[in-house]
């Protein structure tokens, strides 16, 4: 199968790569560790049913983006911005097999990162302060740059489809496109996820 382009540009370069090694033991401390979990991610999901990633990866891709976008006053939240739904949809339409698997093997790297930091505990199962000093020490420590590619790869496609939103404008002098925007049936937009909705429902 022939890749597709991303509506954001994405690609392979720059984001996670790891050795047959490291990928396969991610795996099997994955296969280990999920057993019993579907209760807790679900609950994380708080009813929200994604189409790309599965249930755990819907959770911990929530759980990072408040962390990765923090509330600002006069922007929306994440959560306003359905931002974890919009990447969602985003990876459903546009994102080559390439990078579909780097961004779910990122997810998994970082639900699992803090246990091979000594951490003993799944990301989404800290408090939310816990994991931002575990994701701060990511940034901070060289010798952490599996778990820095995995946080850059899911940071650079939630801040584009975060600034997508014309309400993140105002707060970076954003004045916006000379030419209206149309929306493709495939948008990852707020609005084309509102009139998904609303078609759902009917």
């Amino acid at each position: 199968m022939s890749a597709r382009t991303s509506a954001v540009g994405l690609n392979r370069r720059g984001f996670l790569r790891l050795s047959a090694s490291t990928a396969a033991a991610l795996t099997s401390v994955n296969v280990v560790l999920l057993s019993g979990c579907s209760g807790h991610y679900r609950k994380l999901a708080a009813g929200r049913r994604p189409l790309f990633f599965s249930l755990k990866e819907f959770a911990v891709l929530s759980g990072l983006l408040g962390h990765i976008i923090p509330e600002r006053e006069g922007s929306p939240s994440v959560d306003d911005a359905r931002l974890a739904e919009r990447m969602d949809l985003e990876m459903t339409f546009h994102a080559s097999e390439a990078v579909a698997g780097d961004i779910r093997l990122a997810l998994t790297v970082l639900e699992y990162g803090p246990l091979f930091r000594g951490r003993f505990s799944r990301f989404t199962s800290m408090a939310a302060d816990r994991q931002l000093s575990f994701l701060e020490s990511v940034i901070n420590d060289p010798a952490s740059s599996l778990l820095r590619q995995a946080l850059g790869g899911v940071k650079m496609l939630a801040m584009v489809l975060y600034y997508s939103d014309d309400r993140s404008w105002q707060k970076i002098g954003y004045r916006g496109p000379f030419v209206e925007r149309k929306l493709p049936e495939a948008s990852n937009a707020l609005a084309s996820l509102a009139a998904n909705s609303q078609s759902g429902r009917s």
